[in-house]
């Protein structure tokens, strides 16, 4: 007599032969970590962007006390009195520091800028809202004006002429600060600036260069953002303190 076969719906499992990743809270786990390369299940991984929620909370942490390094080094230092050099010279120290911790350090150091409107640091080469704009703590025309005193003082000779085309045409000579407005362009990254010998802050629509000159059908206001300042302390070849 033939015995009936049929498909068995039970599922076994040996764990000697194929192990199952877990995730340490004890469920199966989705995904590895990032960071520490150990299997994650979804919730631990959350929205930490690929990093679990530990590993995450350590580089953030890691981050404040890396800023508070920079700052206790920059502050015992510092001891420049004019706002503005002092301004610059913060921003040139600041280079490489990226972040939420980027302008609670601008405040600590240069305490007497404004920062009671809420404003968060983007780095320039970072995608934002296409033609949006970044707000900054200090007044950019006040930054322009003693900029361009501070290069006739040195007798510094500008390095960019900007000619704006139309019937007459016009031209300004100055300085010119690459992803350093606060004005985003058409793919969302900083514009570029530019600061005149007469100490006006501007920014060339749709801009050409041309042997060396830039050409433009439209100069407009714009501020500088923080990579823009520490351009500028560059250009005036200021000194941070040893």
């Amino acid at each position: 007599m033939m015995t009936p076969v049929g498909v068995c719906t039970e599922r076994y499992y040996d764990p000697s032969t194929e192990p199952i990743a877990t995730c340490g809270c004890g469920q199966l786990a989705s995904t590895v970590c990032g960071q520490c390369g150990q299997y994650r299940c979804a919730d631990c991984v959350g929205l930490s962007g690929g990093w679990c929620r530990g590993c995450t909370g350590a580089g953030a942490q890691h981050a404040r006390s890396a800023a508070l390094a920079r700052e206790r080094q920059i502050g015992t230092k510092l001891t420049t009195i004019d706002p503005i050099e002092r301004l610059l010279q913060v921003a040139m120290w600041l280079d490489g520091i990226t972040g939420d911790e980027v302008y609670p350090l601008v405040s600590r150091l240069c305490p007497y800028l404004d920062f009671r409107k809420p404003m968060t640091f983007r780095e320039p080469a970072a995608e934002a809202h296409p033609y949006s704009q970044e707000t900054v703590p200090w007044d950019s025309a006040i930054v322009g004006r003693w900029v361009a005193a501070d290069a006739a003082r040195r007798n510094l000779p500008p390095g960019t002429q900007v000619i704006t085309l139309g019937r007459p045409s016009t031209s300004l000579s100055g300085w010119w600060l690459f992803r350093g407005s606060n004005n985003r362009n058409a793919s969302g990254q900083a514009a570029d600036a530019f600061v005149a010998r007469s100490g006006a802050v501007v920014h060339a629509e749709n801009p050409i260069t041309d042997r060396g000159d830039i050409l433009t059908k439209r100069l407009v206001p714009t501020g500088l953002n923080l990579r823009a300042l520490s351009q500028l302390g560059r250009i005036l070849d200021l000194r941070l303190p040893g």
